[in-house]
């Protein structure tokens, strides 16, 4: 099955690329990551390929969304390794631009550096599967910013996960003075430890802007993003309020450069793949959004790049989100539906293992809305630090 992928890194040539393989009658599934692959991505790339002729996997990280206060540039990468993964996937073609927000207004990218997407010896060409042109020793292609990896601090598309600081509230709110503090002295928190929870007020006064508009985005030119209202709120939106608007507009970008017939996200970022979903039934892309199933190492942790920065007696101890989580489901499927006493008990078994906790919230698995009483499907999606690895798990309930 192993074959070479070809790798793309013009979205002209990318989008003239698929263009042509439609023109020949085939499908294309396309599944957006930020690299440094593992079996989770690779299971979404099988999926992928059961429901098309042609895969395309993307890897790009996406500076719009990411807070200036979170390390974008410093994030694990292994493209050559992805590259393996991928030929021994049977993977057709990479897309890996240098950078989605440059648009050749001579202006500075939002890496900070100055580099020509798709542009190598001043001519555009597709560059081959270990061709090394514009690439330095770890991996990057002419922007500081940029790392063949996957999102830092959030996950590769399971992106909403990791903070490389201990404080997870009022990333990316930027005011010109002090932030507001909790009683711990940590941005955002409650008297309750619940992170990142302004009132309307507070949230309303402040500017959220990315490292798109804080290195360069407004020389770039780019001044265009997408929000999805209402499902971008709550869960990970609580303390990260730049992440879903720049994940709906790159992902909406990938949409217009592939083209494709079909998409395949993982539901472990189960608030992403819904908000695609509506974002693509909003705006009438025709694509078809498929959420496919979290992917557990043997001890039932969910599979996450962020995974590796656990020491062992951290990852030992983060075990308790997917214990707790199996837990509250069986509960809830044996008559106990009060989500009040499913979300104490998993979060008492969270801190007792001692983990902190961003969130554990029972939602309707449409709109995300928080329920009391579990009387229709839902999903019990938690956010949990483990040292300075956030992690994010969810589990869907049917009764």
């Amino acid at each position: 099955m192993a074959k070479e992928p070809e790798i793309i890194r013009d979205k002209d040539l990318m989008r003239s690329w698929s263009r042509t393989k439609r023109s020949q009658g085939k499908t294309l599934a396309l599944v957006p990551t930020m690299g440094y692959l593992h079996q989770g991505h690779l299971s979404l790339i099988q999926e992928a390929q059961n429901l098309a002729n042609i895969t395309v996997v993307s890897i790009y990280v996406n500076p719009g969304q990411f807070s200036p206060s979170e390390d974008l540039a410093t994030y694990p990468s292994d493209f050559h390794g992805d590259i393996q993964k991928l030929r021994e996937a049977g993977v057709d073609a990479v897309f890996h631009p240098q950078n989605l927000y440059d648009y050749g207004c001579g202006g500075q990218t939002a890496s900070g550096s100055f580099g020509n997407s798709g542009v190598v010896d001043g001519e555009e060409r597709k560059v081959g599967s270990f061709e090394t042109a514009e690439e330095n020793p770890s991996g990057s292609f002419g922007n500081s910013g940029f790392v063949d990896g996957e999102e830092r601090k959030v996950g590769s598309f399971e992106t909403s996960e990791e903070n490389p600081s201990e404080s997870f509230g009022n990333l990316g709110f930027v005011d010109g003075g002090e932030r507001k503090v909790g009683p711990s002295g940590r941005d955002g928190e409650d008297s309750s430890g619940n992170f990142g929870n302004l009132d309307a007020d507070d949230r309303k006064d402040r500017k959220v802007v990315s490292c798109v508009e804080e290195k360069g985005g407004a020389r770039s030119g780019h001044e265009t993003w997408i929000r999805v209202e209402r499902l971008e709120r709550g869960l990970c939106g609580k303390s990260r309020p730049v992440f879903f608007r720049g994940v709906a507009t790159v992902v909406a970008k990938l949409f217009n450069i592939v083209e494709p017939d079909v998409a395949v996200f993982g539901k472990k970022d189960y608030q992403q793949w819904r908000l695609i979903r509506r974002m693509v039934r909003d705006l009438d892309f025709g694509i078809n959004v498929i959420g496919s199933e979290i992917v557990r190492e043997t001890d039932g942790l969910a599979m996450s790049s962020r995974n590796v920065h656990l020491l062992p007696e951290e990852r030992e101890k983060a075990l308790s989100i997917n214990k707790s989580l199996s837990k509250a489901k069986f509960a809830a499927q044996n008559g106990h539906t009060s989500c009040r006493e499913l979300r104490n008990s998993v979060i008492q078994a969270i801190v007792a293992a001692g983990g902190k906790i961003d969130y554990a919230e029972i939602v309707d698995q449409e709109s995300l809305e928080a329920v009391e009483e579990i009387r229709s499907p839902v999903v019990f999606c938690v956010a949990a630090c483990f040292g300075k690895v956030r992690l994010i798990d969810n589990m869907e309930i049917y009764i």
